[in-house]
Order: C-alpha cells, then structure tokens, then sequence
C-alpha cells in the first residue's frame, strides 16, 4: 500500500511538472507572424513615429525569443501573440502621425510661401524707407536657405526635420515681419 501511494505521488508530480512546463511545440507560425508584423511596422517607420508602441513590441519580440530559448513555448506563443497586436499598433500610429505630419508640413508650406511673397513685395515696392528694404534683402537669402532644407528633408522622407525647418523659417518670417511694422 506503501508502495502505490508513492507511485501515486511521483505520477501526479510528473503530470503537474509536465502541465506547468507545458507540453507546447515551439511557436513557429507565431514567430513568423510576428516577424511579418514587425517588418509592416519597420517599414511604416514605426521606431521613428511611433517609439512607445515599437519599443513596446520590440520588448515582446525579445522576451517571446528569450521564453523560446528556455523551452517554455506556451508562455513565448502569449507574448508573440502579444507582440504582433503592439506591432500592428505601432504601424497603425506611425501611419497615422506620417499622415498628419504631412498635412501639417503642407499648411507650414503655404504659410511659408505667403510670408515670402509678402516680405518680397514689400522689398520691392517703392513706398518702402531703404533702412527696410535693406532689412529684407538682408534677410532673404537666409529664408531661402532655410526654405531650402525644408525642402531637401521633404525630399529625403525627413519629415521631423522638415517641420523643424518650416517652422523656423515661419517664425523667422514672423519676426522680421513685426521688426519692420515698429520701423515704419
């Protein structure tokens, strides 16, 4: 009798250990799909326009990866499960802040465009003192330099870098737009 409960016992350990270790095969398809899912968000420029959400992934990615390498594939097949909805979050967000960032960098343009022409105008209207018409041809080619790298990170995809410049030749705009109203 002795005998049998010990059997018992060590057969009920083996199956717990067998259940808690989990007898799962290694999560192939997921890994595969969640490697899809990362390229989607890669290649919508996630890590740039969405960093929270790819670095959340991202830490999914590793952990599902480290779980695999344990040989516990029931939790790696959670966490790659995981990992491919933040993936797709990401590339969702960064799509929808590219959208966004173009439409913003469009409006930033029109406005840039008007000042131009406006400081231009006035540069070249003969009502104008010459202190002011020197100020603007002064400042002229420093704006059309600036319009220049806005126009070159629009070019290379740098869309941060060409808000960055639109609004500070906007603002430079601005600024000597008001010096020249408190000078005439």
């Amino acid at each position: 009798m002795r005998n049998l409960t010990i059997l018992v016992a060590v057969v009920l350990l083996v199956l717990v250990f067998i259940a808690l270790t989990g007898c799962s095969s290694k999560p192939v398809d997921e890994l595969k799909m969640a490697g899809i899912a990362m390229e989607q968000a890669r290649s919508k420029e996630a890590p740039e326009y969405a960093p929270y959400d790819w670095e959340r992934a991202r830490m999914n990615w590793e952990e599902a990866n480290a779980l695999i390498q344990m040989g516990r594939y029931g939790e790696a097949r959670n966490m790659l499960t995981q990992a491919i909805g933040n993936f797709n979050t990401a590339r969702d967000n960064a799509n929808r802040r590219l959208e966004s960032l173009k439409i913003e960098i469009a409006a930033l343009q029109a406005s840039v465009k008007k000042g131009l022409d406006t400081l231009e105008q006035a540069a070249e209207s003969a009502k104008e003192k010459p202190s002011v018409k020197k100020k603007i041809d002064g400042a002229l080619p420093l704006l059309r330099e600036k319009v220049a790298v806005m126009n070159y990170a629009l070019e290379e995809k740098e869309y941060l870098r060409a808000r960055l410049a639109a609004n500070e030749t906007l603002r430079s705009i601005n600024d000597l737009q008001k010096g020249l109203s408190t000078t005439q």
